[in-house]
């Protein structure tokens, strides 16, 4: 079980980095783009919202 939730750690890890540094390569730290892309359509504002909400569980649990 631990061997399982290190690999998950890892692809949580490895994954969205794979996918945010050809952007950065791509645009720089350019944050006003990286929001409008954030909130740009339907689906990608259903994650975000997601992953805000996620966020902000994991914090007040961790407080």
């Amino acid at each position: 079980m631990k061997k399982m939730y290190l690999g998950l750690s890892f692809l949580g890890i490895i994954l969205p980095f794979a996918i945010v540094i050809p952007w950065i390569q791509n645009y720089g730290l350019n944050i006003d783009l990286f929001v409008s892309e954030w909130f740009a359509n339907r689906i990608s504002q259903f994650f975000d919202v997601d992953f805000l909400i996620t966020w902000l569980v994991w914090q007040l649990f961790i407080l």
